[in-house]
């Protein structure tokens, strides 16, 4: 599809689709894994040192799979057969990252730092 510019256009196609595979072994955060799981996506990503991704999927929200391409293929069939299961647990594992959450997470850290 190419890169999409349009924000919305992005989220419609994530509530359009059943799992979100994040393939990469090199993730920084993972902000797209984070929106797919608000859409009520469940997570598949690969289990390597450098991929922040893993971070964020639990066993209620996604798997987190070795380097192995059968392995990879199950798990996304797996999420396919119970991604209505996960569903609600994925919408509440991204709200813990409401901005209105964090912001008020990092006010009362350097408040208590700087007493």
């Amino acid at each position: 599809m190419g890169f999409i510019t349009n924000h919305d256009e992005v989220i419609a196609l994530m509530k359009s689709s059943t799992v979100f595979i994040s393939p990469s072994v090199r993730e920084g955060f993972g902000i797209a894994a984070l929106e797919a799981m608000a859409c009520g996506l469940p997570v598949v990503t690969r289990n390597t040192s450098k991929n922040a991704v893993r971070e964020l999927v639990t066993d209620n929200t996604g798997i987190i799979c070795e380097l192995s391409p059968e392995l990879f293929a199950e798990s996304m069939m797996f999420c396919l057969k119970i991604k209505d299961k996960m569903k609600k647990e994925c919408v509440m594992s991204a709200l813990e990252y409401d901005w209105d959450k964090i912001v008020k997470q990092v006010e009362n850290y350097y408040s208590g730092i700087i007493k």
